[in-house]
């Protein structure tokens, strides 16, 4: 794997405002030493201090505990935590994708993984906790836990704005935070919405956390103002109150105008 950059006196990352490695994911322990290495040398040869590094990664423990992530702060600004996408289609059995909290030991969930992560040493404030905007489907189920019969959607899914389905009700489990509808053409489905996303600031402001959204383009543009955190004002613990059509990418949210993804593979 080779990795070039340019120096700083040329122009190669004129619109670049720092670098996301997106590995999925590092299965064993020589893997996650291959990351490391992979982020020490993107860190020593970028050409300026103002390019900043981060990673998306897994919220579950299966493939962070093959990460020095005590190690990796050192060469991360933010480490992208990707909080959802815990069921679909792979699933035994319908269940929430983006829950906060689990609802038994053995379920995956944000709040877990954070924990997870803040207990190698990694700072809080270099972690994002990632909420989706897109619902997962899973026809013939009528909540977590039951059987289902195929996926409704495209590719196995809803996006925000297409939620909650037709003649359905949504409904909040404040429990797990997570909001749900049940019947229509889309079954069980299992997404995040104002009253979750609230929830989950919260719980970041508590920890000293940020967030980041995946796929701000599934919201419609008059959808209701939410109270987010981004990186800077989680860290001094306040929130912004900005509506979903301000936020035009995930770098917005980060105050960063362009990020360019680094992918296993593609270097």
């Amino acid at each position: 794997m080779e990795l070039t950059v340019g120096s700083e006196s040329d122009s190669s990352f004129p619109s670049t405002d720092g670098f996301q490695v997106d590995w999925e994911h590092p299965s064993d322990p020589e893997q996650g030493q291959n990351f490391l290495a992979l982020l020490a040398a993107i860190r020593l040869h970028l050409p300026d201090d103002h390019y900043i590094l981060t990673a998306a990664l897994p919220a579950g423990r299966w493939a962070l505990q093959n990460i020095d992530l005590y190690r990796a702060q050192d060469y991360l600004d933010l480490i992208n935590l990707m909080a959802y996408d815990f069921t679909g289609s792979w699933s035994a059995k319908a269940g929430h994708h983006a829950q906060l909290h689990s609802a038994s030991p053995d379920e995956p969930s944000g709040s877990a993984a954070v924990d997870y992560v803040l207990s190698t040493g990694f700072p809080a404030a270099k972690i994002l906790l990632g909420i989706p905007t897109y619902g997962r489907s899973f026809l013939g189920a009528a909540g977590p836990g039951h059987a289902y019969s195929g996926h409704g959607g495209e590719d196995e899914t809803f996006e925000y704005k297409q939620l909650p389905r037709q003649g359905t009700e949504e409904i909040v489990d404040t429990r797990v935070v997570a909001a749900f509808c049940t019947g229509g053409d889309g079954g069980f489905v299992t997404y995040d919405n104002p009253e979750t996303v609230m929830i989950k600031a919260n719980f970041c402001r508590e920890k000293g956390l940020g967030v980041s959204f995946r796929n701000l383009n599934a919201i419609e543009t008059d959808s209701p103002g939410i109270v987010l955190l981004d990186w800077h004002s989680g860290r001094r613990s306040r929130s912004a109150e900005l509506d979903f059509c301000r936020l035009q990418s995930f770098a917005r949210l980060l105050t960063i105008q362009r990020l360019c993804y680094i992918r296993k593979g593609c270097v």
